[in-house]
């Protein structure tokens, strides 16, 4: 009973020192044909899914649970205590159970997402590349032959060696090479993750002495980019859809409906997994990524469960103004240095504020309809300052310094820094960023129509205006997004050999959200522009949805609501929608060798059991082989 939801149903079968829980298929509809396939074990798949243990089912186990005391007590000759078969392993019963409300909670229990993410990782990462972390051993070979399962993978014996197959979900030692070098090549924006590039080792060979936090990164972030180009694509995708789900599930925000997608795409996803890797691959943590949906809808969102520390402070503190131009949630940052702006650069910048400023609208509109033969950029910002002005001169309500400051244009003068803080993320300039280990000079802006332009920041500018107003621009370098953009798996490629639009570069600060660009890994040197776009989720900014009105009256400041009490909508979207083609998986069991590298002397299998065997859901029938210590065997309490 590894499992606290499946309990005692838990699927399972023992093979050579160790349990695999396998059979994931018994989750999906009676009629699919995958219940038929041979591919997985060898057998036809005709058990019903699992069922639903109730309360009075739980305290039933409970009730025939013996009380003993904690520990190695002496009573019980300070050994180790054997339970019997009727007691599943319950070890105790919980005090919670003693509460009036228990029985009508719907999660009981919370299985921790960030320790199944680790293990998961280390798992998926010690396959790949064949590290002493890898499931990919010769006992797992064994196994195959048990079940008459993926011949190509068996163990083949010349004289007094075993030869092992290079399979085809691990790297070959050229590829394995090449992902550790796109480990160390990683930039990641400051408070992003740990300097995960120093864990790689000199020889480039492996990846050692990660952290939980590291691992988070490498699932969601790098694993899927890594993997598409050095591995098959039957066996990469899902692989990434795993990687996705892991993203899906950790949002800021999750809708409802996608949750209960997911739940069903992670069993699909399990048993193409079931068809390329080995039963030992699969152990109770893999299994538990079945129940994590439901914890989710149950729960909601992860952030509020899992164990990672949720600290963050913000240090900009914004005076508030009436025009939102001037209330940029911006404080640039290093040395400050003199611009002297041209002519054509200072009308640039002011018509940019001008006709983004939601306050002028109404004068502009008013304008537009009075003067509709007049061109707008060249005529109106006269207009705006002589009607400023008399509302100055008659005293009228509507007047407000800002507005004046506004209307007699910016000093000719601008400050230029190498550093922003915009709304508690730090932004850096190209020439600034190429000098660090991190990268934050990455950007990108949602234009008309929802077109994403992505950009490098070469420069940040102060305008500054009369009385002490002043708003923070930045200067990209854009790519041409109009070609070259490639969606895959739900990651976003993009080619950064050819800059679009030169001649409108600037954007207001808080404009801009900024991402990270990782160079995709591909065994081709024509590739070597394309770059990968991840979203930088930082802790402060969460997805909450908009109302229609905030869509069409949407301002730069992103962390509007931050003040609001974070909630959980049915209706919002996850950060990353999982879409899975089933169709490239049916004849998947074909082929598990990796053509042109060559088989591996490894030691002999160590033959604890005689057959591999499943295990019935009655517990009592059929007594498991199973090694308790064995660091993959859990217990639930």
């Amino acid at each position: 009973m590894a499992c606290p939801t499946c309990n005692q149903d838990t699927p399972l079968i023992c093979v050579t020192g160790k349990c695999a829980y396998v059979g994931h298929r018994r989750f999906l509809d009676a009629n699919h044909p995958w219940r038929t396939s041979l591919d997985f074990n060898g057998r036809p798949e005709t058990r019903d899914p699992l069922r639903q243990f109730s309360l009075a089912d739980i305290e039933a186990q409970l009730g025939r649970s013996i009380n003993r005391l904690p520990g190695k007590h002496p009573d019980f000759g300070c050994g180790r205590i054997t339970r019997s078969d009727f007691e599943l392993n319950w070890s105790k019963r919980s005090i919670f159970f003693d509460l009036e409300y228990w029985s009508s909670l719907q999660l009981k229990h919370n299985l921790d997402v960030m320790h199944i993410e680790k293990n998961v990782c280390d798992s998926l990462l010690g396959t790949l590349l064949m590290n002493d972390k890898s499931k990919d051993t010769p006992n797992a070979r064994s196994d195959l032959e048990k079940l008459n399962i993926r011949p190509t993978q068996w163990l083949k014996q010349s004289g007094g060696k075993f030869l092992s197959p290079h399979p085809k979900y691990s790297f070959k030692s050229d590829d394995r090479k090449l992902f550790c070098q796109f480990i160390k090549n990683v930039k990641l924006p400051d408070g992003f993750g740990s300097s995960i590039n120093k864990r790689v080792t000199d020889n480039n060979a492996n990846i050692t002495g990660l952290k939980s936090h590291d691992r988070n990164i490498l699932m969601q972030r790098l694993i899927p980019i890594g993997v598409r180009g050095l591995l098959t694509k039957d066996t990469s995708t899902p692989i990434v859809d795993l990687c996705m789900f892991f993203k899906q599930l950790c949002s800021r925000t999750l809708s409802v409906d996608d949750i209960k997608k997911a739940k069903d795409d992670i069993v699909t996803i399990l048993c193409k997994l079931e068809m390329i890797y080995p039963p030992a691959f699969f152990d109770i943590m893999v299994h538990l990524l079945v129940h994590l949906p439901d914890e989710a809808i149950a729960g909601g969102p992860v952030a509020f469960r899992w164990m990672y520390p949720f600290e963050r402070n913000a240090d900009v503190v914004v005076e508030k103004r009436k025009l939102w131009v001037f209330e940029s949630k911006c404080r640039p940052v290093g040395a400050t240095k003199d611009k002297y702006l041209s002519f054509i650069e200072k009308s640039k910048m002011e018509w940019l504020v001008l006709k983004n400023c939601a306050e002028v609208r109404e004068y502009m509109n008013e304008f537009k309809h009075t003067h509709p033969q007049d061109d707008l950029k060249t005529k109106f910002p006269g207009r705006f300052l002589h009607k400023v002005h008399s509302m100055k001169t008659q005293n009228s309500p509507e007047f407000h310094p800002e507005l004046y400051a506004l209307s007699i244009c910016a000093k000719m003068t601008a400050y230029t820094y190498t550093a922003c803080i915009v709304n508690v993320v730090r932004f850096k300039t190209l020439e600034r960023d190429a000098k660090c280990t991190t990268q934050n000079s990455w950007v990108e802006v949602v234009g008309e129509n929802g077109v994403k332009f992505f950009g490098q920041l070469e420069e940040i500018i102060e305008l500054r205006y009369t009385n002490n107003y002043s708003t923070v621009l930045f200067r990209c370098k854009w790519f041409d997004t109009r070609r070259g953009v490639n969606q895959d798996n739900n990651i976003t490629s993009i080619s950064a050999e050819r800059e679009w639009d030169k001649d409108d570069q600037l954007i207001f600060a808080s404009q801009a959200k900024q991402v990270f660009f990782i160079q995709e890994t591909s065994r081709n040197q024509k590739n070597k522009h394309r770059w990968v776009v991840e979203n930088v989720n930082h802790r402060r900014i969460w997805d909450q949805p908009l109302s229609d009105d905030d869509r069409v009256n949407k301002v730069q400041n992103v962390d509007k609501g931050l003040e609001d009490n974070d909630v959980v909508d049915n209706n919002s979207s996850s950060d990353c929608p999982l879409v899975i083609d089933l169709t490239q998986y049916f004849q998947i069991g074909s082929s598990h060798v990796t053509a042109g590298e060559p088989s591996i002397e490894v030691d002999p299998p160590t033959a604890t059991v005689d057959e591999v065997f499943e295990v019935e859901s009655d517990c009592d029938e059929v007594e498991a082989d199973c090694d308790e210590d064995d660091p993959d065997y859990v217990e639930s309490d």
